[in-house]
């Protein structure tokens, strides 16, 4: 889906993840830009990184490769540093109470 704001400018709101999904040229030519960029700078972005996270990140930031790298450097390392989440024995039994509940739903569902 994308995102028409005027007729020359656009913005997609959804990024396939199938690989053989066809991007636009532009977005296709900053991909190849990215990957360029990446193994030229010896930048820590996994292998395995999905093109539809990277043209996420290309994209949030203007189509900037050397920032949009720099900010999906930083993102990793947050995912690294505080991901999973683990909860404390006290943040746990808050929650067993049923204080706080998600998506509308109870401790007993």
């Amino acid at each position: 889906m994308i995102f028409m704001r005027e007729t020359k400018h656009w913005q997609r709101v959804l990024f396939p993840d199938d690989p053989n999904y066809v991007y636009r040229e532009k977005e296709e030519e900053k991909y190849e830009e990215f990957l360029s960029y990446i193994k030229e700078n010896d930048s820590p972005i996994p292998e395995d990184l999905k093109k539809s996270v990277a043209l996420r990140f290309v994209q949030a930031n203007d189509y900037k490769i050397s920032v949009a790298v720099q900010n999906l450097v930083e993102h990793l390392e947050w995912k690294r540093t505080y991901l999973p989440i683990t909860l404390s024995e006290a943040s746990k039994e808050g929650l067993m109470k049923g204080y706080i509940y998600f998506y509308g739903r109870d401790k007993a569902f």
